[in-house]
Formats: structure tokens, sequence, C-alpha cells
């Protein structure tokens, strides 16, 4: 179950729960584009969504990498129209859909609802503030060891279907500098590298092995929702 819906008192998640649809994500859905009306919100249950910025040349850079933990597109309740970003289904799984204009009439409606859907919007921006550091100060392995958990955290699952070029992308390093990394975490028996798919073998070292960033954002959750986390 998504852990943001599972945070809500019972008499707020009434309040959305006849108008959750759950539906199946595909990897490789583009569930929206940027500038594009935001009709929707998704409140995954597992899986992960990648949300990134695309440059005129067609580069990516990712800006947040949603799952169970995490809500796609809750901004429409601070009167965004349209997409900031574009949005796509990395890691396939179930989500519950809702129409934009239930989140808002909760939002608007009920105290203890929009509490939790501020919370997480406080929550996006620490993550947001805890990248742009983490890109700027850390090291390539441990940023990747912090995506690799967060993605494990997010997802649920330890067999990723990801592919070094997409972390390359995500990261912003040469594939080759991703190749490095996996090759000496795989020596250690810490991950297991298919083509097409990175397995999480000891998670526990892996998140030992993560920047600092890692552990600020998973208390900073912990914090902000203790009945969801």
């Amino acid at each position: 179950m998504n852990r943001i819906i599972a945070s809500l008192p019972d008499d707020a998640r009434r309040l959305i729960e006849a108008d959750l649809q759950v539906v199946q994500l595909r990897k490789g859905d583009l569930l929206y584009r940027a500038d594009e009306p935001l009709s929707h919100v998704f409140f995954p249950h597992g899986g992960l969504i990648s949300l990134v910025v695309v440059m005129e040349s067609g580069q990516t850079a990712e800006v947040s990498l949603v799952g169970r933990e995490g809500i796609v597109c809750s901004g429409i309740v601070l009167d965004v129209q349209n997409a900031i970003d574009q949005a796509t289904v990395e890691v396939g799984g179930e989500a519950s859909r809702l129409s934009a204009a239930s989140l808002i009439r909760a939002y608007r409606s009920h105290d203890k609802f929009r509490a939790v859907v501020n919370r997480h919007h406080v929550m996006f921006i620490a993550e947001g503030r805890q990248s742009t550091a983490c890109n700027a100060i850390h090291h390539i392995g441990p940023r990747l060891c912090r995506w690799l958990a967060n993605a494990r955290d997010q997802s649920g699952i330890d067999d990723l279907q990801l592919t070094q070029d997409f972390l390359g992308r995500m990261l912003g390093v040469q594939r080759t500098t991703i190749n490095q990394v996996c090759t000496d975490l795989a020596a250690q028996g810490i991950i297991d590298t298919i083509r097409g798919h990175i397995r999480i073998l000891q998670p526990d070292a892996l998140r030992d092995r993560a920047c600092e960033c890692y552990g600020i954002l998973r208390n900073r959750f912990t914090q902000l929702f203790p009945e969801g986390g």
C-alpha cells in the first residue's frame, strides 16, 4: 500500500476511498509531459516513477524518484494546472489513481488531509535540496549506493529492471563510470548485475556504503510520516 495513504486518519482516507482506482503501471508508460494539463494524481503501491526535466537537446536529468512513499502530481492542490516536469514509469507496479478534482476537494475540506499532503510537499522539497547538495559534494560511488537503496525502499523489490545507461543518465555521469561502481559492488557481493537488471543482494551493506544523504532523508520521512513509515 502507498505509505502516504496509510498515514491518513480514517476519516480523511474515507474522503477519497470511493474515487481511488487501482491501475497497473507498466515500464515505459508516460504519465504526463511538461506543460500538459494534470487530470490525475498517482499513489504508487510499488514500482518506480522517475520525474525528469527534459532539455532542448533531448537530454534528461532526474529531479525525483517516486514510489510507495510518495505522490505523483500532488502539486495540483497548489493551483498548478500544468505539469512542470515529465513522469515516466521505470519499474512497473500497481498504483492508486485519483482525479485531480477529488484530491483538491479533499485537500480544501479536511484539515488533517491537508496536513498530510503538506508534509509530503515538505518531504519533496527536502529531497530536492538534499539531492542538489549531494550532487555537488559526494562522489559517484556513495551517490549510486544511495540511489539504489532509495529505489529499493520506494519499490519494495530487490530485483530492479534498470540499465546502467539509465542510471548514468539519472545521476549525470557516463555509463562507464556506473559500470565501474557496479563492478566493484558486485565483486563485494552487494549487488548482482544481469543485462538490464540490478539485483540487490545485501541491502544493509548497500545502505552502509551510501552517502549520508540516504540516512538524512530516511530520518526526515520517519519524522514526517511516523504513521506510514
